[in-house]
């Protein structure tokens, strides 16, 4: 399975666990496999978040109720999705921190150390609740660096990805998803 990296943020790589192909939308985690390769993902790809999938990845393996912890996820990353690309509409970001503060709270946060890391895990450490919390987390990590000002929707209309615009002048998710698309489009157009 191939999700799109196009993000070094951990909530972005979640977020963006959907794509759309030919006007449909599809779905990149519907199985334990899949998550269990999301997660694999996340760890070979960014280093700064093994030792949160490390914790994840146990706990996965500890999870027997499997099906309503994937429903619970893609729960909680659908209502995510929605605050997050209303950001990119000029959405108000003092509701969506304390929104985001209310999560975390919720959770019941506890300091834990793995590896001479030191995480946020929820008091509760199951799977869902470990990884709403590195996610959550994530995200206010990223306002505090002002990486969250710069978030984009891609300029494709039917993409759902989501990215931050480092520089300003990036359009598209990524060149091998929607921008080599776009220039196809705008060359056969041109010579119609």
């Amino acid at each position: 399975m191939n999700f799109p990296n196009i993000s070094e943020r951990l909530y972005l790589s979640f977020i963006n666990t959907r794509i759309v192909k030919h006007s449909k939308t599809h779905e990149l985690i519907t199985s334990e496999s899949d998550l269990e390769n999301w997660l694999a993902f996340i760890y070979d790809n960014f280093t700064n978040y093994q030792p949160a999938m490390v914790v994840c990845r146990q706990l996965l393996s500890e999870l027997t109720e499997y099906q309503l912890a994937l429903h619970e996820l893609l729960t909680f990353r659908e209502s995510l999705y929605h605050q997050l690309d209303a950001i990119t509409h000029g959405g108000k970001m003092a509701d969506f921190i304390r929104e985001i503060e209310k999560n975390i709270n919720e959770l019941k946060p506890k300091i834990a150390c793995i590896d001479r890391n030191v995480l946020l895990v929820p008091q509760s450490e199951t799977f869902c609740d470990s990884l709403q919390m590195f996610i959550l987390s994530d995200i206010l990590d990223s306002f505090s660096k002002g990486d969250i000002d710069k978030l984009s929707h891609c300029h494709n209309h039917e993409c759902v990805l989501l990215f931050i615009n480092k520089t300003g002048r990036r359009k598209w998710c990524s060149m091998e998803i929607c921008g080599n698309r776009n220039k196809v489009k705008n060359f056969h157009n041109k010579y119609k």
